[in-house]
């Protein structure tokens, strides 16, 4: 590959099937592009076709025969192009094509957008086949059925072939038909059993507490209770200060003499005075 924008990861070819010798002569290829990391591409892509020989030469010699497809619809890498439809294909192209030691040596050479891809790839018995198709002549009278032959051994199962390309993918088809007219609502049914009641939902967060209300009216006075038993004695409190003398009262009247009281006892006898 020339360039690092697009990689030719495979290539197929085969010959379309024709029935009389002017029939047009084409030739499918279907290969896959993908960029320098790998990722397939997509979107439209020009592709051009040429035929050339081992060298590169232009075949056939002279003019050379090519072919462009602009636009071409690349899905996932995948793309596929009919050769021929273009340019028209002759017979002698590939009657006059130079040999090689395993015969007929016809290579394709392609290019997308720019990028010559490389290495060219070899035409292969497949589209030279061809040169085989004659015209086809008048349907000959159907032989008598034959015996039914003896059934054969039944062969070995062959080996698994190797995953094929992916097809293309097809356009999208239009949109079908609406469907027919709307039936009329069917009767409700009966009401179900009402199930069984589910567990409790866990206590949500408490909400804020509301605004204070009105104080409401007092009420009735209720009965007096039980008398209570006297509390213990409060420790004896501080000597209050002296409080001012009050003014003096009046004398009382004087009380009745008392009875003589008894004799007391003889006193000592007195010191002697000193003589005159």
């Amino acid at each position: 590959m020339k360039g690092a924008d697009v990689l030719l990861y495979s290539v197929g070819m085969s010959v379309s099937p024709f029935l009389f010798a002017d029939s047009p002569l084409l030739m499918t290829i279907q290969g896959r592009l993908s960029d320098s990391t790998g990722a397939p591409i997509s979107g439209n892509k020009d592709i051009s076709i040429k035929l050339v020989d081992a060298s590169g030469a232009p075949q056939p010699v002279g003019n050379g025969w090519t072919e462009s497809h602009l636009a071409t619809s690349v899905t996932d890498g995948f793309f596929f192009i009919n050769l021929g439809s273009k340019t028209p294909l002759s017979r002698t192209i590939f009657e006059n094509a130079p040999t090689d030691a395993f015969g007929k040596a016809l290579f394709v050479e392609i290019t997308v957008g720019s990028e010559v891809m490389t290495p060219n790839l070899r035409l292969t018995s497949s589209a030279f086949s061809i040169l085989n198709e004659g015209e086809k002549g008048a349907p000959g009278i159907q032989g008598e059925k034959g015996q039914v032959g003896t059934q054969g051994t039944k062969g070995e199962v062959g080996s698994k072939g190797e995953i094929g390309l992916k097809g293309i993918a097809g356009e999208k088809g239009d949109v079908g038909p609406s469907g027919g007219q709307k039936g009329a609502t069917g009767a409700q049914g009966p009401s179900g059993a009402t199930g069984a009641q589910g567990p409790s939902g866990a206590t949500g967060a408490q909400g804020p507490s509301g605004a204070t209300g009105a104080q409401g009216a007092t009420g009735a006075q209720g009965d007096l209770g039980q008398k209570g038993q006297k509390g213990v004695s409060g420790a004896t409190g501080a000597q209050g200060p002296t409080g001012a003398t009050g003014n003096e009262g009046t004398t009382g009247a004087q009380g009745a003499t008392g009875a003589q009281g008894a004799v007391g006892a003889k006193g000592q006898k007195g010191m002697k005075g000193a003589t005159g």
